[in-house]
This record gives structure tokens, sequence and C-alpha cells, in this order.
């Protein structure tokens, strides 16, 4: 197919290596010393060692395998945050069949796929792989949830039937509207200000069982700071009490809605519904936040240290919302730090603070009515016991670009691009 994503060699490798553990760890099992027999203590121990070690090594060697099986990057743009979280069940050695995908279309649209093969092992991970592959493919030719997955499903009818679900979503080129199409999958649940989170509409039967697939589309219209979670049922059955799981999610979404700058929010929902617990089953989360607010503004008495301070924590929180690095992290925190320090020490009085992240790096551009600068030059000074000029010089150092103004009596403007992605 065009546009087939087919396995490297390495991941043919790391299955190979999977198939072999699982031959190890059955053999372990075997060679343990049954009850009737005589064994030492020691010799138990060790047979529990050595089959602990062949479990590790099927679950690291799983964990590839899994991370092949799934998007690198998801979609951002303006006025879209999207993230996504997989937890391995905690009583599986063994890669699941839960899957996701996102990816943008030439036209604008953005898809979004996810579902969950019955079963645990190789067989329900190359399912998922050819379920996930089949959905991308379709996705370029068929304008139509529904239709993406009816084409979906007669190429996994030259498979062996192994039951499956799965969910096509389609959010429109302006961010205005979702429609989706259910194969037995868990429907979305929409929240909006003004809104209560809700589930949408329920429909299809899953994939493998027997009957071809018949299904419809449905459509949402997507308010400002909308947000949409997709799901695996490992999400809301995880401790057997699905009602009270249901409510937890719901309360969670709603919470994103409320406070759209809630860091991982992918992560917030999975741990306001199972606390520290693991699942049972593998779980799914992906969440499209729409209308995220991607520019922020501050003033502040540069004369206060201690508001340049707060500031710099409120401008790192911000960041950090859209996921960037660690290390992208910890260098635009540097560089601002370094940035609201400069006024403080050279502009005193009043300050703004502007950051538009509509770009792929945030923009930074800090106006006071200090002297200036003419140039930011990227050097240390001689004396190296002298202090100036070494803000200016990590600065210059980790921004992607700085661009100074200077006019007489009415300040100075530096414009710094951050080394940060969203």
């Amino acid at each position: 197919m065009r546009y087939a994503r087919s396995f490297s060699r390495p991941e043919r490798q790391t299955a190979s290596l999977i198939t072999r553990c699982i031959a190890s760890c059955s053999h372990a099992q075997w060679s343990l010393p049954s009850s009737g027999q005589p064994a030492t203590v020691a010799e138990r121990r060790l047979a529990r060692i050595e089959l602990q070690a062949l479990l590790d090594q099927t679950k690291r060697s799983a964990d590839i395998l899994q991370g092949a099986f799934l998007p690198e990057r998801l979609p951002q743009r303006p006025g879209l945050r999207c993230d996504a979280l997989y937890i391995a069940a905690e009583r599986e050695a063994l890669i699941g069949g839960d899957w996701y995908d996102a990816f943008d279309l030439p036209d604008g649209r953005v898809v979004f796929s996810i579902g969950d093969v019955t079963g645990h092992g190789l067989e329900a991970a190359v399912t998922a792989a050819r379920l996930r592959q089949g959905i991308f493919a379709a996705a370029f030719d068929a304008k139509d949830p529904a239709e993406i997955l009816i084409k979906a499903d007669r190429m996994l009818q030259s498979q062996p039937n192994t039951p499956a679900t799965a969910l096509v979503a389609i959010l429109s080129r302006d961010l205005s509207t979702l429609s989706y199409a259910s194969a037995g999958h868990p429907p979305p649940i929409l929240a909006a200000p003004g809104t209560p989170a809700h589930v949408l509409a329920y429909g299809g039967v899953p994939f493998g069982v027997g009957v071809p697939l018949v299904t419809q589309s449905h459509s949402a219209a997507l308010a400002h700071n909308s947000v949409v979670l997709f799901y695996t049922d490992g999400l809301t059955e995880f401790n057997r009490d699905i009602d009270r799981a249901e409510a937890a999610v719901l309360r969670a979404v709603a919470q994103l809605v409320a406070d759209p700058s809630i860091e991982r929010p992918a992560r917030y929902v999975q741990r306001s519904v199972m606390g520290a617990e693991r699942p049972a089953d593998d779980t799914v989360l992906l969440i499209a936040q729409v209308g995220v607010v991607l520019q922020r503004s501050w003033s502040y008495d540069s004369r206060n240290s201690h508001d340049a301070h707060a500031l710099r924590h409120e401008i790192a929180h911000f960041i950090r919302s859209f996921s960037p690095t660690e290390e992208e992290l910890f260098r635009a925190e540097l560089v601002v730090g370094e940035l609201l320090a400069n006024t403080v020490e050279h502009a005193p009085g009043a300050v703004r603070v502007d950051i538009d992240w509509t770009e792929t790096h945030p923009v930074v551009t800090v106006s006071d009515a200090g002297p200036g600068l003419s140039r930011v030059t990227p050097a240390l000074p001689v004396d190296a016991l002298n202090e100036n000029g070494r803000g200016l010089f990590l600065i210059g150092s980790l921004a992607l670009d700085v661009h100074i103004e200077t006019q007489p009596e009415l300040g100075t403007t530096m414009r710094i691009v951050l080394p940060a992605r969203r």
C-alpha cells in the first residue's frame, strides 16, 4: 500500500526476541521443582530469580515493540493540543493489543484512531499493527470515518478472525467539528465551557465477530476550549467498578476544561481515575484540547525582585503545559530567568512580558524603560571574576534568535525565540 508503514529490521528482530523469551519463560516455569520433589531453598530461589529475569527481558522487548506500533509525535497546531498515554497491564509480561494513532491529512484535517485487540502476545500485537496501518492508509482515500473503518474491516477479513474494537475520529480543519465512527469501541467523551462532560453516541459492532462491519458516522460541534477524550476500556474496568470509574473520568475531563493549563492531561485523567494503581488490562488515553491558549501577557515592576521570581515560575508553568522535553524546558527556563534578572538589575520600573506559541517555537518579548543594549554578544567577560555579561552570554548562547530594539526615552524591546518545541 502506498501509505503502509512497514516494520524495520530492528522491529522484526525485537519480535523474534520476544518469541524466544516467551519460549524460555515457559521452559523455566516447567523446570521449577514440583511440590512432590525435594528441593533446597536456594534452588527454588535461584529458579525464581531466573524466571523473573526472563520475564523482565520479555517485558523490555515488548515495550520496544509497542513503541514501534505507536506514533512518535502527535499533531500540534495553533489552537490544538494533543496528549496520549499507554500503560501496559500489570499482570502481563507480553505486549498487548491496545493502540492509538493521530496524524495530519494534506487538506488540514486531523485523524485520531484508537483500538483494542482481544488477547495479548505477538498475534494481538500484529493484528493491532495491521488495523492501525489499514486505518492510516484508508484515511487518505476516504473522507468519512465510517468508510475508513469499513475499508479496514475488508482488509482484516483475509486474516484470522480476532475480535477487535476500533474508533476513528476526524477533526475539521478549523477545529470546529469532530466526526467519528466506532466498531464496538467506547465512544469519545466530550466537555466544553458550559457543557458538562458526557459520553457521545455508541455505534457499530467489533471486527472479527463473523459479521460484516456496519457502522455510521456521528458528528459533534466543538466550542472554544473543548476537550475530547478517546480511551480503551482498561481505563474504566481496572477495578471492576465501571460506574465509579466512569464518573471519575467525567470529573477529570471536566477539570481539564476548567483548567486548560494542566500539565500532561492524559496522565492527569489516568491518575484521577486509577490513583497509584496499575490497570489489570492495557490502557490507552488520547486527548485533544481545542482552543488552548497559546499567548499570554504579564506586567510587573522590576524593582520588586519577588514579583520577577514569581513570574519566572508562572512562565515556566505555561511552557511546561505544552510538554517540551526536559532538556528544552531547562534551557527555556534558564533563558527566561536571565531575561527577568536583567530587567531587575538594569531596567527598574514597569516591564511587560509577552509569550506567543502560535508557531513551532515560543517567542518571548520583554519591553522595559531601561537604556537597553545594541546587541547581545555570546561571549564571556575577559575577567573570570566579573559577573557582568554572563546572563547575556547565556541568553545569546541558548536562545534560537535574539532581536533588540532600543528607542531613546521609550525603552527597549527584546524578542527572544526560546529553544523549545510544542
